[in-house]
């Protein structure tokens, strides 16, 4: 070292410890660029290098501090709205992005104390320094509390409270007074007992056929519906969130395994049918049979309709003058309005007048008389005259 670096080196290190002493942000300044690379001084010292401190929140200033934001230290900020709303935040730098997560109010009956904040937010600041991003983190837990919200609702819910809830949600259309009431009977008689009380998310097949084996030979026809009741029910939880997995009740695949089908221990038996070439000769003997219920069942044979159809029958559906009988759609199986369906014409005798008797249904009553039926030659022949009915 020549005496020329001996010096500079000596003066150098004094005014570096003197300006560290005096005001170490300004060490770097004096010391730039004047050692010609020889003696390196890092231009910020550490003081120099840290972010500045926030100067601090008491209570007081927590409770009148104008609109603005203001920090704490920490990441913790208190934002105070223009209309008098006071929040705490954390701010906080994750994957090179700000992010700012609510930590609740900080005035008003729920207000979270200046030193609660301080401690949730150094808790935060520890999840960011691990990698962990909080806002992510609250989403996870508000997601694990809904699923353990869910999953005790789902224990709650018996098979007969789900199975009430499918009746109500589907009785309006259901429009046979005796199938609406079989629903909840069956139920109360042959599956409630085994599983009515248990969960809908634990009922199984073991369940299922604890209700149906017992009287699927001798009620078969019960049996085969209860089985498709307790289906839709479940389908319905499964539907609703209530239940996962495959459905226990299904037939195909499933109870079809297990149980025998219904044709081949109770075979449909339909009623007898009249053979078509008697039916002249049966509307003949009708007719010569007194009383309203003959009445109704030669206009149900002439309209081919439903005895439901015929036997709610009211004047107002019959337009005389068109000769139409327009079924209502609350009537028809369908549930379609159908109009002009059946024709009731009227047919002159030879001798050119109208011979009237009464018809009665069940709006009232309105003259009408005979009937006209197809003959074996297909034409058509006035009996008695009058109002003739065909389709």
């Amino acid at each position: 070292m020549t005496p020329q670096d001996r010096h500079d080196y000596r003066r150098y290190t004094f005014l570096t410890i003197a300006t560290m002493r005096l005001h170490p942000p300004l060490f770097g300044f004096i010391n730039r660029g004047q050692s010609r690379g020889r003696f390196a001084v890092p231009y910020f010292t550490e003081a120099a290098a840290m972010p500045r401190k926030a100067a601090g929140l008491t209570a007081a200033k927590v409770r009148t501090a104008e609109p603005g934001r203001y920090g704490d230290g920490g990441g913790l900020y208190l934002l105070v709205r223009p209309e008098g709303g006071r929040f705490w935040l954390f701010r906080y730098v994750i994957d090179k992005k700000m992010r700012e997560m609510g930590l609740g109010a900080a005035s008003g009956r729920d207000a979270i104390m200046l030193t609660d904040a301080r401690t949730a937010a150094r808790k935060l600041w520890e999840a960011v320094r691990a990698g962990r991003d909080p806002l992510e983190d609250r989403k996870a837990e508000a997601e694990a509390k809904k699923a353990a919200a869910l999953a005790a609702q789902v224990r709650a819910m018996t098979f007969r409270d789900v199975a009430a809830a499918y009746i109500a949600a589907n009785e309006a259309g259901w429009r046979n007074d005796k199938h609406r009431a079989q629903w909840p009977s069956t139920l109360e008689a042959y599956a409630y007992p085994h599983f009515g009380n248990l969960p809908v998310a634990d009922v199984d097949t073991g369940h299922v056929m604890a209700a149906l084996e017992p009287i699927w030979r001798s009620k078969a026809e019960t049996a085969s519906r209860l089985r498709g009741r307790i289906e839709s029910i479940l389908d319905y939880a499964k539907a609703r969130g209530w239940r996962t997995g495959e459905n226990p009740a299904r037939w195909r695949g499933h109870v079809a395994n297990m149980l025998p089908a219904k044709a081949k221990i109770q075979p449909v038996e339909h009623h007898a049918a009249l053979p078509w070439r008697e039916i002249g000769a049966f509307i003949a003997t009708l007719r010569t049979q007194p009383g309203l219920a003959a009445q109704a069942l030669q206009l149900t044979v002439l309209t081919v309709s439903r005895s439901s159809e015929v036997l709610c029958a009211k004047w107002d559906e019959i337009d005389m003058e068109k000769g139409v009988w327009t079924v209502p759609g609350a009537r028809m199986k369908a549930g379609r309005n159908i109009g002009f369906r059946y024709l009731i014409r009227r047919w002159r005798c030879s001798e050119g007048s109208y011979r009237c008797g009464t018809m009665k249904l069940a709006g009232g009553c309105s003259p009408a008389g005979g009937r006209a039926v197809r003959c074996p030659t297909w034409r058509w022949r006035c009996c008695s005259a009058g109002w003739a009915a065909m389709i």
